[in-house]
């Protein structure tokens, strides 16, 4: 599979998640949170490789920001665009080796991330490192 600029913009837009990502409800305990935030992860990954524009809505926070590898970045609207756009079908969008830290209401997550994609009619595969930051507001992540 040929790996391409344009399948590592895709790569870390899926990924690298700060600040952006909302669903889950609170609660008290770090292992609770840390759950609801693996929850939060696994229905961004389904959300992408469905192209689930109500579910992306949902789970992106209005001021969500991704900022991808080459220094660009973009907005929820953008991030839903890009995602959901006929360019592009994610098929398996799946991380592991993650490593949470919980703040309160704010969870760092690091990890590397498996992505395969067809662009433009050519099948990609990519993997790259991410650091996503996820904020608990009003219950949700």
């Amino acid at each position: 599979m040929k790996l391409s600029r344009r399948v590592l913009e895709i790569g870390s837009l899926a990924f690298l998640l700060p600040l952006c990502l909302a669903t889950a409800f609170g609660s008290n305990t770090d292992s609770e949170k840390r759950k609801q935030v693996e929850d939060a992860g696994r229905a961004w990954e389904k959300a992408t490789e469905t192209k689930d524009v109500a579910a992306l809505k949902q789970i992106l926070a209005d001021d969500c920001l991704f900022v991808l590898n080459d220094g660009r970045s973009m907005n929820k609207q953008q991030i839903i665009q890009y995602v959901t756009g006929p360019r592009q079908t994610i098929h398996s969008n799946k991380s592991e080796d993650n490593v949470f830290r919980m703040y309160d209401d704010v969870a760092v997550v690091t990890g590397r991330a498996t992505q395969i994609a067809t662009v433009e009619g050519q099948e990609h595969s990519v993997q790259l490192r991410y650091v996503a930051v996820w904020k608990l507001t009003n219950s949700r992540w």
